[in-house]
Formats: C-alpha cells, structure tokens, sequence
C-alpha cells in the first residue's frame, strides 16, 4: 500500500542505535531501501513485518504507527457511533473505551532487553508514576 504515513520508526531506531542496514539484515532485506521507505512514510508494511519491527524496535506497532492508528480509531469510532448496539455492554474494567495503561507495559519488555539511558530513565520513571496513579485511582473504583 503506498502511502505517506507519518510514523515513529526513525525515532525508535536511532533511540537504540541502529543503522538502516542493520534493520533491514534482521528483517532479511538485501539492502535498506525498504526500510527507508517505512521511515518515510511512502511503504506501510504487512502485519508480518509490522510485528517484527514491534520486536526489533521493542514498542507496540500502535506506537511505531501512531498517525494510522489513530486514523483507524477514528474509523471505527465514527462506524460504531452509527451502530450503537455492537458495544451493548462496557468491554473493560474501567468502563471506558480504551484498556487501562497498567493492562499492556512496553517498558517491560525493554527493561528487560537493555539498560536504560537517563533520558530513557526519565521516561520511564513518568510512566510509573502515571501507572501508580492510575492503578490507584482504579483500586477506589474497584472497592
């Protein structure tokens, strides 16, 4: 599908020091011309390839394709609002439409696979406070 997608894939291969050729080596590639093109925009990947540069890049593809993702929620929002009886019931636990931020943490796997930089620690330092504070605010709920 050609395209142009803005998307955060040469953010989170330069956030860990990476080279186009070396991208495309662990994607099987010959040379880094597609990968590029991924970058730029100009070429979404397939599912397949998507995943895998979830776990090259070690963040969830609805990061790496935040335009598109969002572009799809919007999709599906406006579809839904004009069928309200797909959703009868609340499908998450908190009661709204999006999972809690402590149901799916992409830091795990990356702490997991690299020692942080301060940048990286700053980051992550702000996530688990906002998971703290959403955790607490969902245990208020709960009881």
């Amino acid at each position: 599908m050609e395209t142009n997608i803005k998307n955060n894939l040469w953010i989170a291969r330069n956030r860990l020091g990476l080279e186009l050729k070396q991208v495309a080596y662990l994607l099987s590639h010959q040379n880094p011309n597609l990968v590029s093109r991924y970058e730029r925009g100009e070429h979404i990947p397939g599912l397949e390839m998507a995943f895998k540069l979830e776990v090259i890049y070690k963040m969830p593809v609805q990061k790496l394709f935040k335009d598109l993702y969002k572009q799809c929620d919007k999709e599906i929002r406006t579809r839904r609002a004009g069928n309200p009886g797909i959703y009868p019931r609340s499908i998450y636990r908190n009661g709204t439409n999006k999972l809690k931020e402590s149901e799916f943490c992409s830091y795990d796997e990356f702490l997991k696979s690299h020692i942080p930089n301060e940048i990286e620690l700053g980051l992550i330092t702000k996530h688990i406070i906002s998971l703290n504070n959403s955790v607490s605010g969902y245990k208020e709920i709960v009881n």
